[in-house]
């Protein structure tokens, strides 16, 4: 199985190097980006398994950029990071800058573990209202038949009895 592919998104270049080297090292593929306008090329072109985003970037925000990839790549599991003292109420996972190696590892195993785990419940829900659905159309059908079938009865007793 390949290592999950990591895009980090930060405008600060040493950062950026650091973060990317620490995932390396743990083992994850990854790809940098020092924008929201090149992360958002990067996800157009490959699959991605995570991105972790700063918060604060020229042009399009942290926030926003998650927001877009999580309309476009629902599956994508998504991490805002800062060095803000306040984290932003948000939706998103969160890990505050600066952190250790061994921090950023356990914050990425996490969020990918529990993306994983919504998607699969999202497809074992999908499974079960698809078999209802064809069991409530089974049973739609079997209906419509036993009416067609009554009707026939009905309609035959009724020439008999026209005719006798």
């Amino acid at each position: 199985m390949a290592s999950p592919l990591v895009l980090i998104v930060d405008d600060e270049p040493s950062f950026l190097e650091v973060a990317s080297l620490m995932l390396s090292k743990a083992g994850y593929a990854v790809a940098p980006a020092s924008n929201a306008q090149e992360a958002l090329e990067i996800v157009r072109n490959t699959e991605i398994d995570m991105i972790i985003s700063d918060v604060v970037m020229p042009g399009i925000q942290g926030p926003e950029l998650l927001e877009i990839v999580e309309q476009a790549a629902p599956e994508t599991a998504l991490m805002l990071m800062s060095a803000a003292p306040m984290a932003p109420a948000t939706k998103f996972a969160f890990l505050r800058k600066p952190f250790h190696s061994s921090e950023l590892t356990l914050a990425v195993e996490r969020t990918l573990g529990a993306t994983k785990r919504l998607g699969k419940n999202l497809a074992r829900a999908v499974t079960r209202g698809t078999q209802r659905q064809t069991e409530s159309q089974r049973v739609i059908r079997e209906t419509k038949e036993a009416e067609a079938a009554g009707a026939g009865e009905m309609i035959e007793s009724l020439r008999k009895k026209a005719d006798g």
